[in-house]
C-alpha cells in the first residue's frame, strides 16, 4: 500500500470513522473523516488537496 495517501471517509457511523481513520493513520496516511455526506460532498468541493475517497 502506499505510504501517506490522503484519504477522507463518509460513514454515518461514527464508530466505524473512529476505526477506520486509526487504522489508516497507524498506516501512515492522513485521515478525515465525515459522518454527513452533504459537508464531505462541500469540503470536497472547496478543497485545493485532493483525497482518495471511501464512502
Amino acid at each position: 500500500m502506499a505510504k501517506n495517501l490522503k484519504i477522507a471517509i463518509v460513514d454515518d457511523e461514527n464508530e466505524i470513522l473512529n476505526i477506520l481513520e486509526k487504522f489508516l493513520k497507524k498506516q501512515g496516511h492522513s485521515v478525515r473523516t465525515f459522518s454527513n455526506p452533504v459537508v464531505a460532498k462541500d469540503q470536497s468541493i472547496a478543497a485545493t488537496i485532493r483525497y482518495c475517497w471511501i464512502l
